[in-house]
């Protein structure tokens, strides 16, 4: 994937964003259509829900553009348009965003606490994203979300893998889903779940719920590595 800021003006900014998954968007309108029915949700070890992520940021564009291997939608103050371009592989979403410098700014130190996938090269801004070696990973049984045979989102339980990363000035403590912050976390590690975490209703934080899980899970494996300051102990 790449994600790239390109020129800026008049308080605009243009984030373009590119990946190269073969298939692309394999159905077009759920480039623009909310709570379209999402593949991804009967997995447990893929990102993704609702089918809602991109729209969320589409809906604060000026003007935006998306092209996929199936075709192309734009988006502009008269509405949307299909579009003939197509590509051959991967997508590219492309959008003018009225944002500040500050908010600019912010947007992108977020981004590089990322923890990208070993497999798939990583750019922001043609900076590369490292993921780094993580210290340990343990395994441990986790609550988590996936669709049942009617498609509709249960709880659950299953065994994970939780990798664990030291943090950084810039990449401070906090639980990651499959490498996505969600939350920061009081401590001095980085915990990635490699599997769907149950989130708040308004998707801001974890469920107390799953945090304690995740936090007696995480002393039972990493106790030893802990100070006395670690634990809170004085």
């Amino acid at each position: 994937m790449i994600a790239q800021k390109a020129t800026k003006a008049n308080g605009f900014s243009r984030l373009v964003v590119v990946d190269d998954a073969p298939d692309g968007f394999k159905n077009l309108t759920h480039a623009y259509t909310l709570f379209a029915e999402s593949n991804k949700k009967g997995n447990a070890e893929q990102r993704g829900r609702f089918n809602l992520g991109e729209k969320l940021v589409l809906a604060l564009a000026r003007e935006a553009s998306v092209v996929s291997t199936t075709g192309g939608v734009r988006f502009d103050e008269d509405g949307r348009h299909r579009v003939l371009n197509r590509r051959e592989h991967g997508s590219e979403i492309n959008m003018v965003l009225r944002i500040n410098k500050e908010e600019r700014e912010r947007a992108l130190d977020q981004v590089r606490r990322l923890i990208p996938p070993a497999n798939i090269v990583t750019t922001v801004n043609s900076e590369r994203l490292h993921a780094g070696t993580p210290l340990t990973e343990f395994e441990a049984t986790l609550p988590t979300e996936i669709a049942d045979a009617d498609g509709n989102l249960v709880r659950t339980s299953r065994k994970t893998k939780v990798r664990v990363f030291d943090t950084t000035p810039l990449t401070p403590a906090a639980i990651c889903e499959m490498g996505i912050p969600v939350c920061e976390l009081d401590g001095p590690y980085r915990l990635d779940v490699g599997q769907k975490i149950p989130l708040t209703l308004d998707r801001e934080n974890v469920r107390e719920g799953f945090k304690r899980a995740l936090t007696i899970a995480a002393f039972n494996a990493l106790h030893h590595r802990m100070t006395r300051e670690d634990m809170g102990v004085t």
